[in-house]
């Protein structure tokens, strides 16, 4: 008996099975979803809500779990190990600039327990890049994305052998085996226990993403915000904890990134593309923070 998935198994080590997948939604779930079933044999197609793929975004941390059937696609793995932080550090402040963690590699920082200690629990990504791995992988394997589709409703046939989705302008999709990898408040719930409806947290995050080189407008950031290691060479997530409110800054060769959890305030949107003025983030980060605003 063959046991499967103990080894790398490449493309084409599966037959055709003549199943048919559709999966909706083109986030790192959907996109992984997508390239495993063709690795698997079967065929697959795939609808996006938005008009085109959106590569925007800023770091989050990618544990090793989402990263294990790399192993079956070896230039996936070698273009994650070229731009991941595995060299990355991290330390922790308080939100007054107060040191509670001193600085330590996250390989370090984060062991998991009976995890080889060697081996880290994940890295700190860049969304932007990983993303666009993901992309040119499925552009690579013909994948079709269907573009400006967006899923209204889920369904099941009667005889249960086939399950598909309708779309805003009337379309009907069928498939063997139906992903719904289109988030939270998905209408598939619907069919797997109960539609649940989204509830706001009332929090928002400010995000920002800029070239390094703006650091030379002040060299007092600059000198605070520099990486570390040898040389001051290496990539350093800062995180700040503060009262019912956190940030996250990270410093790495060409990019600065900057991180705050806040209330959420009337121009807060569920989106990437969402921007405000610089002025509204000044005049309202300190609210909630107590009689400590956060550090200069």
């Amino acid at each position: 008996m063959t046991v499967h998935g103990t080894e790398s198994e490449p493309v084409g080590t599966f037959p055709s099975s003549g199943v048919d997948v559709l999966i909706v939604g083109t986030g790192l779930a959907g996109l992984s979803a997508a390239i495993e079933c063709i690795r698997k044999g079967h065929n697959v197609r795939v609808l996006e809500r938005a008009a085109t793929i959106n590569t925007l975004g800023d770091m989050y941390f990618m544990g090793l779990p989402a990263t294990r059937f790399f192993k079956h696609w070896p230039e996936m793995k070698a273009e994650y190990d070229s731009i991941g932080l595995h060299n990355a550090w991290i330390e922790t402040s308080k939100h007054s600039g107060e040191l509670m963690v001193k600085p330590l590699y996250v390989n370090d920082r984060l062991k998991a327990v009976g995890l080889d200690p060697k081996t880290p629990p994940g890295t700190f990504q860049l969304r932007p890049l990983i993303y666009k791995m993901f992309v040119k992988q499925v552009e690579r394997l013909g994948v079709k994305i269907e573009f400006n589709s967006r899923v209204v409703d889920y369904f099941e046939s009667e005889d249960g052998k086939k399950g598909g989705c309708v779309t805003d302008d009337g379309k009907r999709y069928e498939a063997d085996v139906v992903i719904a990898a289109d988030g939270v408040g998905s209408k598939s719930q619907k069919l797997v226990g109960g539609q649940v409806r989204a509830v706001s947290s009332g929090r928002a995050m400010w995000r920002a993403a800029f070239p390094i080189e703006n650091l030379d407008k002040d060299p007092e950031v600059k000198e605070h915000y520099k990486m570390i290691g040898p040389n001051d060479s290496e990539p350093i997530v800062r995180t700040y904890l503060g009262p019912g409110t956190y940030a996250m800054t990270l410093t790495r060769p060409e990019t600065m990134i900057w991180i705050i959890n806040h209330n959420a305030t009337g121009s807060s949107a569920e989106s990437w593309s969402n921007t405000i003025e610089p002025k509204e983030v000044l005049d309202t980060m300190d609210e909630g923070t107590g009689p400590n605003p956060w550090d200069p």
